[in-house]
């Protein structure tokens, strides 16, 4: 329990450090939400002028540009009319609260522009994350059982080719081959759900889900398979050699309930203690050019939005509750460490 309240409090200062960094980063770097918007103005105006309107010649205010006015009014809606230290203080303020301000561009709460993408993003990541660890387990279980066989071999070489394919390349190939945009048209090209998806009935809504996630879930997991089976296979050897193996195999113990009773549990310990960042990485970094790629609204693709927009409300609330997010996996993995493994006490480390 004084680790677990330690850990809490410690969220504190590093979401403040976190926020502080992005924010100075923020400030310093060029462009802004102002200039978006004053670029926007121009290349509209630029388009109308190549399709044969010469504003410049009409009694077009927009002609000569924003007046004074405006731009004072634009300062003062996107909060540059205070000083920096002032509107990072009242950010800090409001995200206390998880009120997390206005998006400049999107008409919305951050808070509800979050909470509308992120089950989507979070499934994704839940199913990757499964089909991840599932067949990593039972690849590197494989390997370990059949060592130095030909299956092992032939499994060294699948998994070396998908770990060297980046996700982009891994998602256009299934698109390619399984899309119907080369060959095989067996699932749908983007999206998440059918058009007639809210006529359908819980199981049929459930399985077109799952059909339009089939791609997107391997693309995010089958790069990352190899890591786990490769840690999985050579923890299983580490244990084949263990006293206590030895010995329940003297006794005339069958090979596999020894395996599956008693070293897989020890085996698994590294998987698990990587499993926090591989959390971390597959729902809130590796899915951003998923989401991008096939077409999927989730929280990734609003990140993707709000960097290319300068909106910086919903940049630093998506950092905000990631963030966090990311903290409170990391806790939860440590206590679920620490129930497999009784004799790892993270209250004494160090």
């Amino acid at each position: 329990m004084r680790y677990l309240f330690s850990r809490l409090l410690l969220m504190l200062p590093t979401l403040f450090v976190i926020l502080l960094i992005n924010f100075v980063v923020v400030q310093i770097a060029p462009g802004g939400p102002i200039e978006e918007q004053l670029d926007k103005i121009a290349s509209e105006q630029q388009s109308l002028a190549t399709q044969g309107f010469a504003l410049a010649n009409l009694n077009y205010i927009g002609s000569a540009g924003l007046s004074d006015e405006m731009l004072a009014e634009l300062q003062t809606r996107f909060g540059y009319d205070l000083p920096v230290a002032e509107r990072f203080w009242q950010m800090l303020s409001r995200f206390v609260q998880f009120d997390l301000g206005e998006s400049f561009f999107q008409g919305q709460s951050v808070m509800s522009l979050i909470a509308t993408k992120l089950p989507i993003t979070m499934l994704l990541g839940a199913l990757s994350l499964m089909v991840m660890y599932a067949a990593g387990v039972m690849i590197g279980l494989y390997k370990a059982r059949y060592h130095r066989t030909m299956g092992d071999y032939l499994t060294t070489f699948v998994l070396a080719i998908l770990h060297a394919l980046p996700v982009v390349v891994l998602a256009l190939f299934l698109l390619v081959l399984l899309a119907g945009v080369g060959t095989w048209q067996i699932f749908p090209l983007q999206g998440v759900v059918s058009d007639n998806f809210a006529a359908m009935n819980l199981f049929d809504k459930a399985k077109d889900l799952l059909w339009h996630l089939t791609l997107p879930v391997l693309a995010s997991s089958l790069g990352s398979v190899a890591g786990i089976a490769y840690l999985t296979k050579f923890g299983l050897l580490a244990e084949f050699d263990k006293p206590y193996v030895l010995a329940m195999r003297t006794r005339g113990l069958p090979f596999s309930r020894i395996i599956y009773r008693q070293v897989l549990k020890n085996a698994l310990l590294p998987v698990v203690a990587q499993l926090p960042m591989v959390v971390v990485g597959v729902l809130f970094t590796g899915n951003l050019l998923i989401e991008v790629i096939f077409g999927i609204d989730g929280i990734g693709r609003l990140g993707f939005d709000a960097v290319m927009q300068r909106d910086y409300p919903l940049m630093f609330g998506i950092l905000y509750v990631f963030t966090l997010i990311s903290m409170l996996t990391q806790l939860l993995f440590d206590l679920l460490y620490h129930y497999l493994d009784p004799r790892v006490d993270f209250a004494h480390v160090g």
